[in-house]
């Protein structure tokens, strides 16, 4: 079954072997793919940078630390980019909270 969804990562190291691409199990859920699928990889080298991002966390135990937005800024800078209506997790005191990616602009 094929399914047109996309969306778009970076690269965060250079580690795998050549011609094998690494991707964290978020983002084949954002896919709704299996591990180990095979999958299209095309190269998108003008991505235009966003100014301004919208999220939405999947419960309010996220906005309840004491500080969501340090925890927040720390934890984006794992990111190289972002698609809007992908989820993205960020583990922290042993809890894993997920946030939608409403808009980017």
């Amino acid at each position: 079954m094929f399914l047109n969804k996309q969306t778009y990562v970076g690269v965060l190291e250079f580690v795998a072997q050549e011609g094998i691409i690494i991707m964290p199990t978020q983002v084949f859920q954002n896919l709704n793919l299996e591990p180990h699928q095979v999958v299209n990889v095309a190269l998108t080298p003008d991505i235009p940078k966003g100014k301004f991002i919208q999220i939405q966390p999947h419960e309010t135990a996220f906005i309840e630390l004491p500080d969501p937005r340090a925890v927040l800024e720390y934890h984006l800078r794992n990111y190289t980019c972002f698609t809007e209506g992908d989820t993205i997790s960020i583990d922290f005191n042993k809890k894993t909270y997920k946030l939608d990616i409403l808009v980017i602009f």
